[in-house]
């Protein structure tokens, strides 16, 4: 018969032994020690310098001391001196200091592998409940990848229902996104709680955008139904010299597609009011309405104004096909204007030759291989993409020549018989209407 217990090796006694106390004492002495575990410390190197009656150590791998040569035992503070036992794998041991529990693996104290699948609710900082079962109270909180991606995941049970993120504030709803209701994605706001506007919303199938409401016809759609603007640009930079509003085509210029076309009467078939066609050429529904009071062209000055003066409000004559100051006697075709409503013969930016004309100034057009049959302008074999442009508004030989309409002239211009003189506008300057 075995002098202890295969478990806990409690001394066992054994018929006729003297002084059978002892070792039923020693058995208790055990027992009070190992059931209900708890420990002091783990990992323990060195012993304290004086211990109390019943402290009790888990000792780390190479303790020191009074503890040498005892590895990963138990050290028992017990009648004045240290009782080391050695842990058994599965044994459980509370750790005083951490508040925590731990198990002996035959290697170390470990803390007990929880079982987290299928658990009823998970409460962090806060209790979780029947609806959120998941709950997290914290100032945030982090998902963090495992070498590669990173997803978090809501899944709804059909299209009808929601998966979305809701945003509270005092546990009130002012924002939310997500699936709501189908597979288009939305953004809802609330100021209220109670009452939601979509915001925006992407089509599942196109990708499209509408603002304030769903799309419906374009890659995005703004719904307005309040009486304001339904979309409106502003910059804020002081010094602001670019575009503020871009409308690009990938494409060749023809008159087969439309840059912009404003409606009327959206809810219906729609009226047509103005279009800006893809051949530069624009079409209103009405009249056109200007700062300027006449209609003038470019032309060439035939000094090619060398010193870049002024010329706004002198008389002009022809000079061939370019204009020189008219002289007292002549009879003027025109006047250098300052302001006019509308401009002809004007280069865009670009070179006027840029594409062909016949001999009446219509463009010719060829197919656009890259359209199918739509029309493209054909490509003078003359320009050279990589030569810079100056536009004629920028260049001292280009004027603009009022022909007909309102202008200014310079006092003591030669004028045409049927021009009639409206008023004085100052000491040096009339006014007169050119027909």
């Amino acid at each position: 018969m075995p002098d202890t217990t295969p478990i806990l090796a409690l001394p066992v006694l054994v018929p006729n032994q003297a002084q059978p106390y002892v070792t039923h004492n020693a058995a208790l002495r055990r027992l009070d020690i190992l059931v209900q575990l708890s420990v002091m410390g783990f990992d323990a190197e060195t012993p304290p310098a004086l211990p109390e009656e019943g402290d009790l150590y888990a000792l780390g791998p190479v303790p020191l001391a009074e503890w040498a040569g005892q590895p990963n035992q138990l050290a028992a503070w017990i009648d004045g001196s240290w009782l080391f036992l050695a842990p058994q794998p599965g044994w459980r041991a509370w750790d005083q200091n951490a508040g925590l529990l731990r198990v002996w693996d035959g290697v170390g104290w470990v803390r007990p592998a929880a079982e987290l699948d299928n658990v009823a609710g998970l409460g962090i900082g806060t209790a979780s409940g029947p609806v959120n079962r998941l709950a997290v109270k914290s100032e945030a909180v982090l998902f963090s990848h495992d070498g590669a991606d990173q997803q978090v995941k809501i899944n709804k049970a059909s299209d009808a229902d929601t998966a979305s993120l809701l945003f509270q504030s005092g546990w009130t709803g002012h924002a939310e996104m997500g699936l709501a209701g189908g597979r288009d994605f939305s953004i809802k706001l609330s100021a209220d709680g109670s009452s939601w506007t979509e915001a925006l919303s992407f089509d599942a199938g196109s990708g499209d955008l509408g603002l304030g409401g769903a799309p419906g016809g374009g890659r995005a759609e703004i719904h307005q139904p309040a009486d304001a603007p339904a979309l409106q640009a502003n910059c804020t930079h002081a010094g602001f010299a670019a575009t503020l509003q871009l409308l690009r085509a990938d494409r060749a210029a023809s008159p087969d597609f439309n840059f912009l076309r404003c409606l009327s009467d959206a809810a219906g078939t729609g009226d047509l009011e103005f279009r800006l066609s893809g051949d530069g050429n624009g079409s209103c529904d009405g009249a056109w309405s200007g700062g300027g009071a006449d209609y003038a062209e470019w032309f060439e000055w035939a000094d090619g104004n060398p010193k870049g003066e002024d010329r706004t409000g002198l008389s002009v004559v022809l000079d061939g096909p370019r204009i020189r100051p008219a002289q007292p006697g002549e009879v003027p075709i025109g006047v250098i204007s300052g302001a006019p409503a509308v401009i002809g013969d004007g280069d865009m930016d670009r070179w006027r030759g840029k594409y062909l004309r016949d001999d009446f100034g219509r463009l010719l057009w060829e197919g656009d291989t890259e359209a199918g049959d739509q029309r493209q302008r054909r490509l003078n074999p003359a320009f050279d993409p990589t030569q810079g442009y100056t536009p004629r508004a920028t260049r001292p030989e280009w004027a603009m020549v009022g022909l007909i309409g309102k202008l200014r002239l310079r006092k003591g211009q030669p004028v045409d018989p049927r021009w009639i003189p409206m008023r004085d506008v100052s000491s040096e300057v009339e006014e007169w209407l050119l027909r």
